[in-house]
C-alpha cells in the first residue's frame, strides 16, 4: 500500500481513482515524476506492439511513422533507433518535426507545409509529397514498414512508399475509412505483396498485455535516467470540467507534442 505505480487500463482512466490489473501494472521509480509516469505504459506498450509484435521490425530495416510527434510516435522513434532501424516521420508542424529529429528520426517531414505534386499530395488533399521525400531520404529506396494511425488520406501514399513485401500496420482512422480516391489500391497491394494488418490494443487478451508490460519494464530504468524520453505536452490542465474541455481543445488544434496530461491534484510530483 502506498507504492507509486503506473498501469495500462482497460478503460475508465478518466477518474480520480481507477482499478488496474496487476498484469499491466509496474513500479514508477522515485526519480520519475507522476506527470511522466502516467504516459509510460500506454506510449511504450502501444509503440512496442506496433513496431515489433505486429510490425515485426528488425535491425537494418526502415520504418515510416505517421503522426510521428505523438506520444506513441516519439516512443516508436526511440525504440526503432535502439533496435537498429531507420525511422522516418511525418507530422504537421516544423516544431513537431524538430522534436522527432531530436529523438533520433533520420528525417521528419511537415506534411502541412506548402503543397507539391505527387501521389501523397493527391491522396492527402494538397499536402507535401512525403512519398518522394521519404524515398529520397532513404537513399532512393522504399521503406519496409509503415505505422499508420491516419487511414484513408494516406492509403495511396502508403502503397507507393512501401517496398516489395512491405508491412503496413494500421492502428487508427483519423482521416476516415473510405478509399473512394484510390481505385488502384488493391492492385498495388497485390503487385507488391504487401501485408496490411489492422490492430488495436484495448481488446487484446490480458496475457498479451502482460507480455508487453514485461518488455516495457525493461525500459523503465532508461526512462527514469532520462536516456529514453517520454514526452508530455508543455501545457497541462487541472482535472476539472473546464480543464478537460481546454485539454480537448488543444488536442483538436493538433498543436501538442507528446501526451496531454490532466492533473488530479495540483502540486503532484514532477520530474526531478
Amino acid at each position: 500500500v502506498g507504492d507509486r505505480v503506473m498501469s495500462l487500463l482497460q478503460g475508465g482512466g478518466y477518474a480520480e481513482f481507477a482499478v488496474a490489473n496487476e498484469a499491466t501494472t509496474m513500479a514508477a521509480p522515485p526519480s520519475l515524476g507522476l506527470d511522466r509516469a502516467v504516459a509510460v505504459p500506454e506510449h511504450l506498450m502501444t509503440a512496442y506492439q506496433l513496431l515489433f509484435t505486429v510490425g515485426k521490425g528488425v535491425a537494418g530495416e526502415s520504418v515510416l511513422l505517421h503522426a510521428g510527434a505523438s506520444g506513441v510516435g516519439l516512443a516508436a522513434v526511440q525504440l526503432a533507433r535502439r533496435a537498429g532501424m531507420r525511422p522516418f516521420v511525418t507530422c504537421r508542424s516544423d516544431a513537431k518535426a524538430e522534436a522527432a529529429l531530436a529523438l533520433g528520426a533520420v528525417a521528419a517531414f511537415n506534411v502541412a507545409a506548402a503543397p507539391s505534386a505527387g501521389p501523397s499530395a493527391e491522396a492527402g488533399g494538397g499536402q507535401v509529397d512525403w512519398v518522394a521525400a521519404v524515398k529520397a531520404a532513404n537513399g532512393r529506396k522504399c521503406v519496409d514498414l509503415v505505422l499508420d494511425p491516419v487511414g484513408s488520406a494516406y492509403c495511396a501514399g502508403n502503397v507507393e512508399v512501401l517496398g516489395m513485401d512491405g508491412r503496413w500496420v494500421l492502428y487508427g482512422l483519423m482521416s476516415g475509412a473510405e478509399l473512394s480516391h484510390s481505385p488502384r489500391f488493391l492492385g498495388q497491394v497485390l503487385a507488391k505483396r504487401l501485408a496490411l494488418v489492422g490492430t488495436t490494443l484495448r481488446g487484446r487478451p490480458l496475457e498479451y498485455k502482460r507480455a508487453l508490460a514485461g518488455e516495457v519494464e525493461k525500459l523503465v530504468p532508461s526512462v527514469a535516467a532520462g536516456d529514453f524520453k517520454v514526452l508530455v505536452a508543455d501545457q497541462q490542465f487541472p482535472f476539472t470540467t473546464e480543464g478537460a474541455r481546454a485539454a480537448h481543445a488543444l488536442m483538436a488544434e493538433n498543436k501538442n507534442i507528446g501526451k496531454i496530461i490532466l492533473r488530479v491534484r495540483e502540486g503532484e510530483a514532477q520530474d526531478t
